[in-house]
């Protein structure tokens, strides 16, 4: 699909569960592509169809062979990848732990409010 060391998937134009791995990917400064911005919504259904993890929705990240799924395990992932879980390295309270709800507060009452419970 591209050069870009870490590959994400997740639909176009959509701020979600996407958005707080686009955080930490621009917060360590990594090689990434946004696939769904770059080719489309298509290139994302078809990941998701495809496998070869369950996913049952987006985001999908993609590390050379490796799929990981589900925006908390994708940045658990990234969080050790880049020295800043607790396990590789104390800093206090990490940036992957805290940049989903303290970058967004209002993320939590419009993704109650604007989707579906069911």
């Amino acid at each position: 699909m591209s050069d870009a060391k870490f590959e994400l998937y997740y639909w176009p134009g959509i701020p979600g569960r996407g958005e707080f791995v686009r955080l930490v990917l621009e917060e360590a400064g990594a090689d990434w592509v946004d696939v769904g911005l770059q080719s489309g919504a298509k290139a994302v259904s078809d990941m998701i169809a495809r496998g070869p993890v369950p996913a049952y929705a987006p985001p999908v990240l993609k590390v050379g062979d490796v799929v990981f799924s589900q925006a908390p395990n994708i940045c658990a992932y990234l969080g050790e990848r880049f020295g800043w879980s607790p396990r590789t390295k104390a800093r206090g309270c990490t940036p992957v732990n805290s940049s989903s709800p303290s970058r967004m507060p209002w993320r939590k009452h419009t993704t109650r409010t604007t989707r579906s419970p069911s």
